[in-house]
C-alpha cells in the first residue's frame, strides 16, 4: 500500500502560494580530530636495505593494476574478517565499486590492488584482501591467498608502508573465531612491523556512541585483544565512513619513508620455509589439529556406542551410528587435507594463485561475452519496441487571445528518476541532486529540481531559480537533444514549466504560451488534445505532468477552481491507481513517476472539502525515508 499524508492545508503552506525556494542541507562530514587515537608515526624515518631473494625475477604482474611504477608509490594492505568493511573503505579511497566480500563472478577469493586518490603528492596502492573467518573460503585458503601474493611481491622488490587492520565496532565481544583471527593477523605481521599497523573500527554509525567507546577501550587495553599490539607501537583509529576519515588513515602510514617486510614474507621468501613452517602457518596449523582431535574424540564415542549397539542388536542405533562414525572420519580426513594444504612452498604458493587468476580471469571474459551478447539482444529488442511504439515532437504557440505570462510554477515540485530525487516546498526542500551554484545568477536559489536521465555518474537536471531563471546540467544535450534545442533557440523567452521522461522524452511550457513535447505517439497526441482544450477555455492551463517507466504518463490541467487529468499507467503503478480511484474526485497539484520503476511515484493532491495529502510509494527505502520527513515537514505532522 502507498503512504499517506493527510490534513487541512495550513494557511502558511497552502498549495496555491507562490513558489518556494529549495534550501539544500548542509552535509556534516565525521567528527574533526575524534577519530585518532595511538602513538603518531614517525615522518623522518628513510629508507632501509631490506634482503630480496637474489633468484627472483622482475615481473610487474598486477601489482599496480597497469600503473607506471614511481620510486613514491605507497602500498598498504588492508585486512580483516569477511564483513568488517574491507571493500567499503577501499571503494571510498579509490572511487572504484568492489564486489563485496570478494565473491567474484568467478567465485574465487584473490588479493587484488586498487589505486587511491586521496593523496595528490603520491599515488598509494591498497591491497584489498580476502577476510578470515569467510563462510566459502577455510582459513588455510585465505592465508594461502594472501601469503601467495605477499611473496610474490616482495621478491619482486615491493615492500609495504603499512597495515589497515578493521574491525566492526557493532561486534558485542571478541568472539572465538575473531580472537584466532587476530593472532593470526599478528603472527603474519610480526612483531616489528607493528608499528605500521593502524586499528581501525568501522560501523559507528551502526551504535550508541558511549557504548562504542566503551567496546573499544575494552579493545585497546585487553592484552589478548588489541592491547599488546598497541604496546608495539601499534595506533588506534576510529573510521568514520567518510573520506575525510579515510584520508587521516591512510595519510598517517603513507607518510614515511620506512618501508618493511613482514614476518610471513621473510620467512617464505629468505629463509625458504613452507607455509605450515611460518609462525602464521604453525598458527593456523595448531587450531588444525585441535580441531581433528576434536573430532577424533567424538568418533571414539561414537565406535564405543556403536559397539553397545552391537551387543544389543540394535540395528536401528547401529545404522544410526555408522552414519555419525562416517560423518566423523570424513571430517577428520577434512582436517587433514586443510593440514597438507599448509605444506607449500612459495613457488608452490604462487604458480597455485597464478592458476586460481587464470581461472578467474577466463571465467570473467566468458561472463563479459555472455554480458555483450545480452546487451546486444535487448537492444535489438528495445528497438523493435521503439519502432512498434515511434516518438515525435508535438509543440505549438500562444493561442491568440489566451493570456500570457500568467503560469506560475507550482509550489510543490517533485521529482524521480532511478535512485535520485528532489522534493521542495515552500517548508523545506530535500535533493541528492543539488545544483551546482556556479548556473544560479547572483542572489537567487534553487526553487526546483527537475531529474533527468544518468549516465555513469553524470546527472541530468534542469533547475528553476527564485529569480524565475532556468539552468541545465552539463551534456543535458547528450539526453534531451530536442528540448535542448528548443532552450538554445527560446533564450529571451522564460520557461514555465518542464518534465523529463526516459529515451529523451520531455514536456516544456514558456511563459508566452507556447509549448513543446517529444514523447510516444499516443502521448504526444494527448498532449496535442489536452492543450487543444486548455486553449478553448481562457482559465484553462496544464498543472502538472508526469513521463513514466516505458509509455506511462499522467497530465494534470483545468482551472483553479477544479483540476482534471488524464493519464495511461498500463499495467505499472498499482498503488497510485489505487489512490486515483479511492480519492476520486481529487485535484493534482504535483506528479511524478519514476521512470525508471514500474511502482514508484509521489502525488500531491487536495480534495473538494479542502483535504491536502500526498501519497507515494518508493522501493528504495533509504530514500523512502526521505520522502517521509519532507511530507512530515510540508504538512507541518509529527512522524
Amino acid at each position: 500500500m502507498p503512504a499517506h499524508r493527510r490534513l487541512p492545508a495550513p494557511a502558511s503552506i497552502g498549495l496555491d502560494l507562490a513558489s518556494s525556494k529549495a534550501r539544500i542541507p548542509n552535509i556534516e562530514t565525521d567528527e574533526s580530530g575524534s577519530d585518532l587515537e595511538g602513538p603518531a608515526m614517525s615522518l623522518s624515518e628513510t629508507d632501509s636495505e631490506v634482503p630480496v631473494s637474489s633468484s627472483s625475477t622482475q615481473k610487474p604482474k598486477g601489482f599496480r593494476r597497469g600503473g607506471i611504477p614511481k620510486k613514491s608509490d605507497v602500498f598498504i594492505a588492508v585486512m580483516g574478517v569477511t564483513g568488517s568493511g574491507k571493500s567499503s573503505f577501499i571503494s571510498m579511497c579509490s572511487d572504484t565499486r568492489i564486489k563485496i566480500g570478494h565473491s567474484l563472478e568467478a567465485c574465487t577469493a584473490v588479493v587484488d590492488v586498487y589505486p587511491c586518490n586521496l593523496l595528490t603528492d603520491r599515488t598509494v596502492y591498497l591491497i584489498d584482501t580476502p577476510g578470515f573467518d569467510d563462510t566459502d573460503k577455510s582459513d588455510n585458503e585465505v592465508l594461502g591467498e594472501i601469503a601467495a601474493w605477499l611473496a610474490d611481491s616482495y621478491q619482486n622488490k615491493i615492500l609495504l608502508h603499512g597495515i589497515i587492520y578493521l574491525h566492526r565496532i557493532t561486534d558485542i565481544r571478541m568472539q572465538g573465531s575473531a580472537k584466532r583471527n587476530l593472532l593470526l593477523f599478528r603472527e603474519l605481521c610480526g612483531k616489528d612491523a607493528l608499528q605500521k599497523v593502524i586499528l581501525a573500527t568501522t560501523m559507528w554509525d551502526k551504535v550508541e556512541r558511549e557504548e562504542g567507546v566503551r567496546r573499544e577501550a575494552e579493545l585497546r587495553n585487553t592484552q589478548e585483544f588489541w592491547g599488546w599490539m598497541v604496546s608495539q607501537g601499534s595506533a588506534v583509529h576510529r573510521h568514520q565512513n567518510t573520506k575525510e576519515s579515510a584520508r587521516k588513515i591512510i595519510n598517517q602510514l603513507a607518510n614515511h619513508n620506512k618501508k618493511f617486510a613482514t614476518d610471513l614474507q621473510t620467512q617464505l621468501v629468505d629463509q625458504r620455509l613452507t607455509l605450515d613452517e611460518t609462525s602464521a602457518g604453525k598458527e593456523l596449523q595448531s587450531e588444525l589439529m585441535k580441531e581433528r582431535e576434536r573430532w577424533e574424540k567424538q568418533l571414539r564415542l561414537v565406535q564405543k556406542d556403536m559397539q553397545a549397539a552391537l551387543e544389543k542388536n540394535d540395528q536401528e542405533a547401529e545404522k544410526i551410528m555408522g552414519e555419525e562414525r562416517d560423518r566423523y572420519t570424513r571430517m577428520i580426513k577434512k582436517a587433514e587435507e586443510k593440514t597438507a594444504t599448509l605444506r607449500l612452498t612459495m613457488e608452490s604458493l604462487i604458480a597455485q594463485r597464478d592458476k586460481r587468476v587464470a581461472r578467474m580471469e577466463k571465467k570473467l571474459k566468458e561472463q563479459k561475452e555472455q554480458k555483450e551478447q545480452k546487451e546486444k539482444k535487448e537492444k535489438k529488442g528495445k528497438k523493435a519496441t521503439r519502432e512498434d511504439a515511434p516518438k515525435r515532437v508535438v509543440g505549438g504557440r500562444a493561442e491568440k487571445g489566451k493570456p500570457t505570462g500568467t503560469e506560475e510554477f507550482p509550489p510543490v515540485s517533485v521529482s524521480m528518476f532511478g535512485s535520485e530525487f528532489s522534493l521542495t516546498s515552500r517548508i523545506c526542500s530535500m535533493s541528492n541532486v543539488p545544483s551546482p551554484k556556479r548556473y544560479s545568477p547572483k542572489g537567487s536559489e534553487v526553487s526546483a529540481t527537475i531529474i533527468g536521465e544518468k549516465t555513469n555518474d553524470r546527472k541530468t537536471w534542469v533547475a528553476r531559480y527564485s529569480d524565475e531563471t532556468w539552468g541545465r546540467s552539463k551534456f543535458f544535450e547528450r539526453h534531451y537533444p530536442h528540448l535542448d534545442g528548443q532552450l538554445r533557440s527560446n533564450v529571451k523567452v522564460k520557461l514555465a514549466s518542464c518534465a523529463l521522461g526516459a529515451d529523451e522524452q520531455y514536456s516544456a511550457r514558456w511563459a508566452d504560451g507556447s509549448w513543446s513535447c517529444y514523447a510516444y505517439d499516443k502521448t504526444a497526441g494527448v498532449m496535442e488534445d489536452v492543450v487543444k482544450i486548455c486553449n478553448k477555455n481562457a482559465d484553462y492551463g496544464i498543472k502538472a505532468i508526469a513521463l513514466g517507466y516505458k509509455t506511462t504518463y499522467i497530465i494534470s490541467y483545468g482551472s483553479e477552481r477544479k483540476l482534471r487529468y488524464k493519464c495511461e499507467l498500463g499495467a505499472h503503478y498499482p498503488a497510485l491507481r489505487q489512490v486515483l480511484e479511492a480519492k476520486n474526485p481529487l485535484d493534482i497539484h504535483a506528479i511524478t513517476l519514476n521512470p525508471r520503476s514500474k511502482t514508484d511515484f509521489i502525488l500531491v493532491y487536495s480534495q473538494p472539502d479542502g483535504q491536502h495529502g500526498i501519497s507515494w510509494i518508493c522501493s528504495n527505502s533509504i530514500i523512502d525515508m526521505e520522502i517521509r520527513t519532507w511530507v512530515n515537514q510540508t504538512l507541518g505532522v509529527d512522524g
